[in-house]
This record gives C-alpha cells, structure tokens and sequence, in this order.
C-alpha cells in the first residue's frame, strides 16, 4: 500500500500535495486506494515526496564483521565509488538544486555504505558506462534499474534488490480498466521503448492475437519519457508499457495517470534488478550480506517506502541469481 513518505522538509518543493478524496473524487473515480483488480495500487490522494537536496536519508549502523571483508584497495581508499544513472524517478534523479542525486538507488547505495564503514562516492553517468566503468575499476558498484540476465552474470557478479514488473498506464480518465491478457491489447495504440524487453512482451501477445484471428496492437516509439505523457494527453496512444517502478511513481504522485495492468518483469516470471560488482572479487558477497543486513532491520523496507515502491520489495537480496 502506498503511504506518505517522510522526511518532507518545508524548504523542499513537494512534487505533490496532499489532497482530499473529495477533490480528486472525478479525476480518480473508481480509483481507491489498495489492490485493484490489476494487481496495482490506485491512490485515493497524492503521494507526497521531498525532492529538495536535504533528504535526510535513512542510514545504517555499520557491521565490523562484513566491513572488515571489504577488498583492502577499497578498504584504504576509505570510499565505495557508486554509479548510478540519476534520469529516472524515483530511481535516481537530482533534486531540486539540479545537483544533488536522489531516489532509491542513491539511498540503497548510502545504505551498502553505512554498512561497509565507508564513505558514499556517488557518480551519475550514462547506462552504458554503468557496466563499462565496473568492468574496468572506475566504480566499485553499479545501480541502474539493471535486470539479472544470464550473459549479464557471466560478466558480472549481480547483487538482487528489487522485483520489477511491467505495468500499463492510462490516462486517469480512461475508459481503460484492466489490461492483463493479450486479447486486452487487440486493436490498442500503445506507447513502449524501442528494443526493450517491454517491446518483446507485447511483440509475442502481438502474435497470439495473430494466431487467433484478432486485432493486433499498433506500438508508437518515443524518444523521451515526457513524450509518452503528451501523447497519452493528446490521444496519440490508448496506454503507455513500461517499467511499473516507474510508472507507478507518475501515476501516484501527479494522478495524470493510472495503473490498469501489471504482467511480470520478464513476461512470465518477474524480473530481478540488481547492483553489478567486477566478477569474482569478492564485493558482491559483501555487497549482498550489506543489503540483506538493511532488510532484516528494516531499513531497507523504508527506503523503498519512501518512493512509492513497496510493490517492488523483496524478501532477500540474493548474489548471481539462477536464470531460467
């Protein structure tokens, strides 16, 4: 269930404010807040977070017995060098100083941090980077809303923490009410990423709605996220796909939209995203005794709290996770 986060200071500029059921009782009809028939959470009033620079982060106590395991370069370096995207809410963006970097990621890094005894080096790059700057000892650890894959685990050691699903989003006035087969996209203009694994689910109910005579779905590419809202705005497209973390996090916060569908992250079985160590160095057991230190003292658990993504918790952080 979605809950207000704390940590709301007065100098923060609030990306919404709390309002009565009454005023938003016509843009959100049918809307209650708590599980609907989509499996998704619909706010009955505006998700509040504090997007200014001073977060006042939730913080860790550290652990001597897994901070004295830390690699002895990064050990005397005194430092954990985090990249992380920071162009994405909630999962890192910047603040309203167009500067400072916040989100869940941020605060699970500071929370790994805290753990380890070290001091948080936040780096924001681009995705690719991500993954190239860990392969050659540019950052200790990589966050950037990155799935657990097979030929990414072969390159990588993958530290879990946080279930994603794919979510579909109207706009909160929509006829639209529940999407969760393929034979509910017959016939839709649906906004999606370009050859992302989005693309692919909907390619594949594409082909079964094929198979049995129906409709197929039209899908329209757009190169910012922004645009998929205007074009929901515009009646361009019926609902945008995309990843539910992020979607959620609009629709919670601005009410512009809705969540009428939920499918797991990899089309059949939810998708597990995860921090990226070097292969084999030892950090990313550390990095997973760290994460599930935060989850069984709860920390973990407000953190994710704090963003609107409670749905996205999971029970353990697990290291390379079996692929099927």
């Amino acid at each position: 269930m979605v809950s207000a986060a704390g940590g709301v200071t007065s100098r923060g500029v609030l990306v919404a404010v709390i309002v009565t059921v009454t005023a938003l009782a016509t843009l959100l009809a049918g809307c209650a807040r708590g599980p609907s028939p989509t499996g998704a959470s619909q706010p009955s009033e505006l998700f509040v977070v504090n997007t200014s620079p001073e977060q006042q982060r939730i913080r860790a106590e550290s652990v001597a017995a897994i901070a004295e395991r830390v690699p002895p370069e990064i050990r005397d370096g005194g430092k954990l060098v985090v990249a992380t995207t920071g162009n994405t809410p909630p999962l890192s963006f910047r603040a309203d100083d167009a500067m400072t970097m916040i989100g869940v990621e941020p605060d699970l890094a500071q929370l790994v941090a805290d753990v380890l005894d070290l001091q948080l080096e936040l780096r924001t790059t681009g995705w690719s980077d991500v993954f190239e700057g860990v392969d050659e000892g540019r950052y200790h650890v990589g966050f950037g809303n990155i799935a657990a894959t097979g030929s990414r685990i072969a390159r990588f050691d993958m530290v879990t923490y946080q279930r994603e699903d794919q979510a579909f989003a109207a706009l909160a006035g929509s006829s639209t009410e529940s999407i969760g087969r393929p034979e509910d996209i017959a016939g839709l203009r649906i906004g999606v990423g370009e050859g992302t694994r989005s693309e692919e689910i909907l390619h594949s109910w594409n082909d079964e709605n094929l198979a049995k005579g129906m409709r197929t779905a039209e899908f329209k590419n757009y190169v910012d996220g922004r645009e998929y809202y205007d074009a929901l705005e515009s009646d361009e497209i019926d609902v945008t796909f995309g990843p539910m973390s992020i979607l959620n996090f609009e629709a919670v916060t601005t009410a512009r939209t809705k969540i009428v569908g939920r499918v797991p992250g990899l089309g059949t079985e939810p998708a597990l995203v995860s921090a990226i160590t070097e292969k084999g160095n030892s950090l990313g057991r550390i990095v997973q005794e760290a994460l599930n230190t935060v989850i069984v003292t709860g920390k973990y658990q407000a953190v994710f709290e704090r963003w609107a993504l409670d749905h996205a918790i999971v029970g353990r952080s697990q290291l390379n996770p079996p692929i099927e």
